[in-house]
């Protein structure tokens, strides 16, 4: 299943550093005789190969690693907003585009495109009233707003082709002298702007718009709790919520092979140290009647322990049978959660071909 919120990738820096190699010699000694000292040369120079044999499989993944890197860097790239100069944009469009950054022309706001958290634009913006850039910074930033007396810096502007139409979208994001950014999406339909998303990125929550309009804003709720929305902005412009998920983690990785887990009492689960517990929803709403779940397990090294049916000590079955009888979760498979993914993307529009963008630079993992 393609993970849409592995698309937030923070790319760790590469160091460029030399493999320093310190060479080995036989032991010094003037006791020894010479069949000692040929046994010491002989465990010396094995010495020597299993370090270099190390160091060429060391060598060979860091130079993957740089590669996969750096594949990786331009398919971000490539399915990211775009600057000006790399789209195609219509004079009329344009003309709407420089308008509202220069503050001559207003847009439209439209709140069901509202999924702000740090601010929520729908407290300060209303539902089919316009507005200037100059007024939302200053609704943002007014005294007794918020009451953080942020200071506005500057904006940036990037572009995006929603539903891949030909008809060029324009992200505007506002920097602050604080942890959080706050972007819009403006549309040009039929010669006026609307304000068709909105959405927030700080410190615990990244909001990204990718160059078809697809939508990702994953965060944490804490050290174990990650998760966030999935969406589409379509052609004409209308944000569709896609699903939700967040993956709650239990266990240590102690490698004993037993998994503690507390509902009412305290679970011992062998054949296990580590459980996610994915929840995800077709629904925006918070109604926990459309939460489905499903499970991974795994050792203290994040492999995957395999759910064997035919296992009488199945630790998924042992799951399952918490989760289910216990406490009443509507548990589904992998399997069944990547299908209804899919079935709810095209049916919000977003097809096979807008999502695959981009997928011929996508680098394979090892």
């Amino acid at each position: 299943m393609k993970k849409v919120y592995v698309k937030r990738i923070i790319l760790a820096e590469i160091l460029a550093a030399s493999i320093f190699i310190t060479g080995c010699s036989p032991r010094q000694s003037t006791s020894v005789d010479d069949k000692k000292e040929q046994k010491e040369t002989e465990a010396v120079s094995t010495e020597e190969s299993s370090a270099e044999e190390n160091i060429a499989d060391e060598s060979e993944d860091n130079s993957y690693d740089k590669d996969y890197w750096d594949a990786m860097e331009k398919y971000y790239a490539y399915i990211g907003p775009k600057q000006r100069d790399s789209v195609e944009l219509d004079d009329e469009s344009a003309s709407l585009y420089d308008g509202f950054l220069n503050n001559t022309v207003t847009a439209t706001f439209h709140s069901n495109g509202d999924i702000s958290q740090y601010v929520e634009f729908s407290e300060f913006l209303k539902d089919g009233h316009s507005y200037s850039l100059n007024d939302i910074v200053s609704k943002i930033t007014e005294e007794g707003q918020y009451g953080e007396g942020w200071t506005y810096e500057s904006s940036t502007d990037t572009y995006i082709d929603c539903g891949l139409d030909g008809n060029i979208e324009m992200i505007v994001s506002l920097l602050f002298d604080d942890e959080f950014t706050p972007s819009l999406v403006i549309k040009n339909i039929d010669g006026k702007l609307n304000i068709c998303f909105t959405g927030t990125s700080w410190s615990r929550c990244e909001t990204s718009v990718y160059y078809t309009g697809e939508v990702c804003s994953f965060g944490s709720g804490g050290a174990t709790y990650h998760g966030g929305e999935y969406g589409y902005i379509d052609a004409l412009g209308k944000y569709n919520f896609w699903y939700s998920e967040w993956d709650e983690g239990y266990g240590d990785r102690d490698n004993d092979n037993q998994l503690h887990y507390f509902y009412d009492v305290d679970h011992t689960i062998n054949g296990a140290d580590l459980l996610d517990i994915l929840r995800i929803n077709f629904v925006s709403s918070s109604d926990e009647k459309n939460d489905y779940y499903y499970i991974h397990l795994t050792d203290s090294d994040y492999n995957e322990i395999e759910d064997d049916p035919t296992n009488p000590d199945n630790p998924y079955d042992i799951v399952r049978d918490i989760l289910i009888n216990e406490q009443g979760y509507n548990v589904i498979s992998p399997e069944e959660a990547e299908k209804m993914i899919t079935e709810k993307r095209r049916a919000i529009g977003l097809t096979d071909e807008i999502y695959s963008y981009g997928d011929e630079l996508k680098p394979e993992e090892k």
